[in-house]
């Protein structure tokens, strides 16, 4: 197992989130959708009344929607040019917000793993941008493994130009039989070397994992 990383700092700078530490709870910021926690929903008058209220506050922030959904949609451009990629977002006659990922075509497994990816990728650069996210992105090789070579290519390429621009660290980890055959595939479109860290992941042993244990 290859683990591939780019972005500042390395693995062994562990953001304080993951020692436990509490780093602040920051106040809902302007440009930010925050929708009221759901309470039951007693009558048909108590559910239109949500709605409407949701439908509002959807319209209000409409602008700060147009960065993510146009993000997604250029995404999605880049790695498919045979299909339209849409970041769906919409009220339920419950009142309840509804987000859906959706790129055109049939609904295979690697399709969703596609959607899925460029989802976080969206979420992450969003919460950046407002100061609400630390800065790292892991996706594990169960993602890419229904994805189509050339497809895999373009989303660590993605990937790889995004935690640059952004400034955070996107780490992967992958086969490294199947980074041989991303790569290949890709024409060469993707090189990995750049990115390939010395960590090396193995079951063969106890302390091979990424964590220098075996958890049961």
């Amino acid at each position: 197992m290859r683990v591939l990383g780019v972005g500042p700092g390395d693995l062994k700078t562990v953001p304080d989130f993951a020692r436990g530490r509490v780093v602040g709870v920051r106040p809902p910021m302007q440009g930010v959708l925050v929708i009221p926690a759901a309470k039951p929903i007693g009558d048909a008058t108590e559910t239109a009344e949500l709605v409407t209220a949701v439908r509002a506050e959807l319209h209000e922030r409409a602008k700060s929607l147009d960065d993510p959904i146009a993000l997604f949609g250029e995404l999605g451009s880049e790695i498919y040019t045979d299909r339209e990629a849409d970041l769906l977002i919409e009220t339920t006659d419950k009142g309840i917000l509804k987000v859906t990922p959706r790129v055109s075509g049939d609904s295979s497994t690697g399709v969703r793993s596609v959607e899925t990816f460029m989802f976080d990728m969206v979420c992450l650069i969003s919460a950046i941008k407002n100061e609400r996210a630390p800065r790292i992105l892991v996706h594990d090789s169960h993602l890419f493994d229904a994805i189509d070579g050339r497809q895999v290519a373009s989303c660590l390429n993605i990937g790889a130009r995004l935690a640059e621009q952004y400034g955070f660290q996107y780490v992967v980890t992958l086969n490294s039989d199947f980074l041989e055959l991303v790569t290949a595939q890709s024409d060469g479109a993707f090189d990995a070397d750049p990115y390939i860290m010395s960590t090396r992941l193995t079951d063969a042993t106890d302390d091979g994992g990424l964590f220098g244990l075996r958890f049961d």
